[in-house]
């Protein structure tokens, strides 16, 4: 596939940065909770009341006990106070670093601008992302750090650490520990996976964050909460089914990272029903950001592989001819 020259990819990225950080410019000198405005309605949970409940417990020098199961993120949020006299520059570094973290991986996977691109494009207009990358309560560094503990770095010890942070950053990021687990190649790094996951897990039933007595099917109300991404990218729930039949083709063909792809989409799209239902957490839009970052990425490996794809059509049509 042709592909753009660096300077180039460069350029093209930097504007998706630059847009990003105009729209954030609406929010960022407001003392008090605020989303910028994207021109539609978007149906999402209440997050300008999350912010306020955080803003005015760190006003009173107190932290609700909702966020004190939150340490990364809250005292992420203190520090960006602390450093910049803004609370929104943590959640803006995160997102524009998510960008960043989008391209570099997709880059690795695809070996290709145009696709690495392709899949930043997605990232920057979803409506999802956009909705939550400015948010005080849902800073996305726990998104960027367990992107990073996929990427194939060359220091093996980078990923493990780059995971425990973003399970420090927010807890739902053990969730993720199967995906990180089975692309794992390093024997000794996976033990030390399977470790974090026995150890958070018994403190998560310590705290009775997991519900070892029963599932609440209660917790899931309102049903349609858990598909909140179908009404804010409902376009990539259209195209779901698609991009998942050619991961899947493209994995059978032993193209490397479409099978890591296709389960991170599958997994991060239903496993919502086991959070709700086993844990102590409803089921809330902002947990589905992997999901976007998934269905970029895979995005940008189809296209990528769109000469691989078109052979296998030009087979389909000579066999029809023959016939």
């Amino acid at each position: 596939m042709k592909d753009i020259k660096k300077a180039q990819a460069g350029i093209i990225l930097g504007g998706w940065v630059m847009f990003l950080i105009v729209i954030d410019s609406q929010c960022y000198f407001q003392n008090e909770a605020c989303l910028p405005d994207f021109g539609y309605t978007i149906s999402a949970p209440n997050v300008l009341s999350d912010q306020d409940l955080l803003l005015t417990g760190l006003a009173n020098h107190t932290i609700n006990k909702e966020w004190k199961e939150k340490p990364g993120e809250v005292y992420g949020v203190i520090t960006s106070k602390i450093l910049t006299g803004n609370y929104h520059t943590l959640s803006i570094v995160s997102s524009i670093t998510l960008l960043l973290v989008t391209y570099a991986l997709a880059l690795k996977i695809t070996g290709n601008r145009v696709s690495s691109i392709l899949a930043v494009t997605i990232v920057d207009l979803s409506r999802t992302f956009l909705w939550y990358n400015d948010s005080i309560p849902y800073p996305g560094f726990y998104c960027v750090l367990f992107f990073v503990s996929l990427y194939p770095f060359k220091h093996k010890i980078i990923r493990p650490i780059a995971f425990v942070a973003s399970f420090v950053m927010k807890a739902m990021s053990l969730a993720f520990l199967p995906i990180t687990f089975l692309k794992e190649k390093d024997k000794k790094i996976r033990i030390f996976y399977l470790v974090v996951g026995v150890l958070a897990s018994s403190i998560a039933i310590g705290l009775n964050w997991v519900r070892s007595t029963g599932y609440n099917p209660g917790n899931l109300a309102p049903p349609y909460v858990v598909f909140e991404i179908i009404l804010q990218d409902f376009w990539m729930i259209i195209l779901f089914f698609p991009v998942s039949l050619t991961l899947f083709y493209l994995h059978r063909k032993k193209v490397d990272w479409a099978g890591t792809i296709l389960g991170g989409l599958l997994w991060t799209l239903f496993f919502q029903y086991i959070l709700a239902l086993f844990t102590s957490y409803g089921a809330f839009s902002e947990r589905m950001l992997p999901f976007v970052v998934f269905f970029a990425l895979g995005c940008g490996l189809i296209i990528s592989k769109k000469e691989l794809l078109l052979q296998r059509f030009r087979k389909k049509e000579s066999k029809n001819i023959q016939f």
